[in-house]
């Protein structure tokens, strides 16, 4: 009987915190039916798995005069995100800021937003929050968006600009929001005819990670990825963006002695670096904005 009880307790808790934290993307369910899901496989863990953490922290638990304990039932969270899927129920350190804001800039993209949002939704990193920015679409681009995001609560931000701005000043102007108004500790950017790879946020935020440790946090710092180029149909044509690019021949003509300067004046002036293989750290985009590296 008590089991049960706590996971109605549990359900009725899940639903008023994603009532709480709508559009923040610190907490969310994807429906109420998950809620009860989630308390269910949260009860038997408390069953089955909580015990043995308790017993094995014991003397940490003495030592932080039982604080610990926090860390166990946040442990206990995290294993039942994992079990139920984080796209489905996930959480996030309560006022911290967002892990990662993905900046997205569409334009009458209806062939090919879905296939990205899908794969967005797929990765192994769920702790991020979407910002679209549309361009003025005509086509069905804010309807597939809006579609998301019912599907995802507090996954999708939406909003349509005043005027054309063209792709980059899109995205420009987009960034410098997010950074104002919902600050992350980290920056990607979404093109909407991409198709990520299921670890790319992972992995660039692993690396990115490792970079901050040897540098420190408050060092600005980017990661950037090869990528594939496809056809309209998915049909891989290149499967590697910096060999079939100029970039390759200039890292192979410059890889000696003084012509290295030559690599970095075409690093400078050649987008080597597209936008959307990119994750960079709070750090740089404060850089960059406290600057006024960008245009408005």
């Amino acid at each position: 009987m008590e089991f049960w009880k706590r996971v109605l307790i549990d359900t009725i808790l899940f639903i008023a915190l994603a009532g709480l934290f709508a559009g923040t993307g610190m907490f969310y369910i994807t429906s109420a039916w998950i809620a009860p899901l989630a308390s269910f496989v949260l009860a038997i863990l408390n069953v089955a798995i909580k015990p043995i953490l308790v017993i094995l922290s014991l003397p940490i638990n003495i030592l932080t005069l039982g604080l610990f304990s926090v860390v166990i039932n946040g442990i206990m969270l995290q294993l039942t995100s994992m079990l139920v899927g984080s796209a489905n129920f996930h959480f996030s350190s309560f006022g911290s800021a967002m892990l990662i804001a993905i900046i997205m800039a569409t334009y009458n993209g209806e062939e090919y937003l879905r296939e990205q949002l899908d794969s967005l939704f797929q990765n192994t990193c769920q702790d991020w929050k979407l910002y679209l920015f549309d361009d003025g679409s005509t086509d069905g681009t804010i309807e597939i968006a809006k579609t998301y995001q019912k599907a995802y609560p507090g996954r999708i931000m939406i909003r349509s600009n005043p005027k054309n701005l063209k792709s980059a000043r899109n995205f420009f102007a987009g960034f410098r929001q997010v950074w104002k108004e919902a600050p992350a500790e980290y920056y990607m950017f979404c093109d909407q005819d991409d198709c990520w790879d299921p670890d790319k946020i992972e992995c660039s935020l692993k690396k990115l990670r490792q970079m901050e440790k040897r540098e420190g946090k408050n060092t600005p710092l980017l990661v950037y990825t090869d990528s594939r180029l496809t056809d309209e149909d998915g049909r891989v044509t290149a499967p590697s963006f910096q060999k079939a690019s100029r970039y390759r021949r200039i890292l192979e003509q410059t890889s000696r002695g003084k012509k290295r300067l030559q690599r970095l004046a075409h690093l400078l002036i050649e987008n080597t670096m597209p936008g959307c293989t990119q994750m960079l750290n709070q750090a740089l985009a404060n850089q960059v904005f406290e600057n006024e590296g960008f245009p408005d």
